[in-house]
């Protein structure tokens, strides 16, 4: 599946506690929009790719059995 993905912006830098950047994973298409309760968030354009590309870090049958539930997914970084 065909998806763009986004990355979040710290809210500032000089906070006491920084933030990770998280991904949020939406279908490439018309109609996907940025969750209401995720707009306050700072997101930057990452990557338009697929959602098996390793690149965004989750199971692509995760990510897509969320864009089919819920129409986004946001993806913790994890190490």
């Amino acid at each position: 599946m065909q998806v763009v993905v986004f990355i979040s912006k710290p809210a500032s830098s000089e906070a006491s506690q920084k933030e990770e950047p998280r991904l949020l994973v939406l279908p490439d298409s018309a109609k996907a929009a940025i969750p209401t309760h995720l707009r306050d968030i700072d997101w930057s354009y990452f990557a338009t790719t697929s959602s098996a590309d390793k690149l965004i870090g989750g199971q692509s049958e995760r990510i897509e059995e969320a864009l089919k539930l819920q129409g986004f997914c946001v993806i913790a970084p994890t190490y």
